[in-house]
């Protein structure tokens, strides 16, 4: 929605958001958050006003967000400026790292770029930073190949957090934000069966069974994924750590019984 938006026109202004956060600090102590933005490093001026909040309160400000890979790779000086602003975990939706698929969902950069900037960024933040990666199962041009030979990627490079989704299509739904396999399905060649609006085909491809893959998929890899992404936020307020503290735990070695204990 905030697409064709000027400039400036749909941030809070920073004396806003600072004398929010000094509030919070100083009725509750907290000093850790979600960024709630679309794309927390859309703007670069927003991002200066991040550094200059961080470097102006009386406390360890440590935050969370969504950010887009593309635009870190193609402004290289505000990877900087994020870990100075206290980014600690961010969410990247990633989708595919099929060349043919990324470009049908206006996502190129994945499917040329996103490996080997994920590799870059890796080394240049350590652990001080992770992410989360958000994967897509079944974009057309995907097959069941690739979900292999793309975990063990993932895997033997340490890409901290990654999640898998099966495509998800509905074109029914009604709702503004539609994808365009919602809008135009039938261009990709993708069919419903009788009376059903949900699991869609293509090819050798099924939703139903893309959610399975998905889970397996899901099952397979988290023994070796780290607390990343939205989790951590989550975890360090449960138990009771900072966001630095919280990133440094495998997936593994949550319990969420002892969680609910807590």
């Amino acid at each position: 929605p905030y697409i064709g938006k000027k400039k400036g026109t749909y941030v809070r202004s920073y004396n806003d958001l600072r004398d929010e956060v000094m509030y919070n600090y100083e009725r509750w102590g907290v000093t850790k958050y979600y960024y709630t933005d679309d794309t927390v490093n859309d703007d670069e001026d927003k991002l200066k006003d991040l550094v200059k909040l961080k470097n102006s309160v009386p406390f360890d400000l440590e935050w969370l967000g969504f950010l887009r890979a593309d635009l870190l790779w193609a402004k290289p000086h505000t990877v900087d400026m994020l870990e100075e602003s206290g980014l600690k975990t961010a969410f990247f939706g990633i989708e595919t790292f099929n060349p043919y698929s990324a470009k049908l969902i206006g996502k190129s950069w994945s499917g040329t770029h996103a490996k080997d900037y994920l590799l870059e960024l890796r080394e240049k933040w350590g652990n001080r930073i992770n992410w989360h990666l958000g994967l897509i199962l079944g974009l057309p041009g995907w097959t069941y190949s690739e979900l292999e030979k793309d975990m063990e990627w993932l895997i033997s490079n340490n890409m901290h957090r990654w999640k898998w989704w099966s495509l998800y299509i509905n074109p029914i739904s009604g709702k503004i934000y539609q994808s365009e396999f919602d809008r135009d399905y039938t261009k990709y060649g993708i069919s419903f069966r009788p009376n059903n609006q949900i699991n869609w085909e293509y090819k050798n491809l099924r939703h139903d069974q893309l959610r399975l893959a998905a889970l397996h998929a899901n099952e397979w890899c988290d023994p070796h994924c780290s607390v990343g992404g939205w989790l951590v936020g989550e975890l360090s307020t449960t138990y009771k750590k900072s966001m630095a503290e919280t990133m440094q735990m495998k997936l593994s070695d949550v319990s969420y019984e002892h969680a609910r204990e807590v």
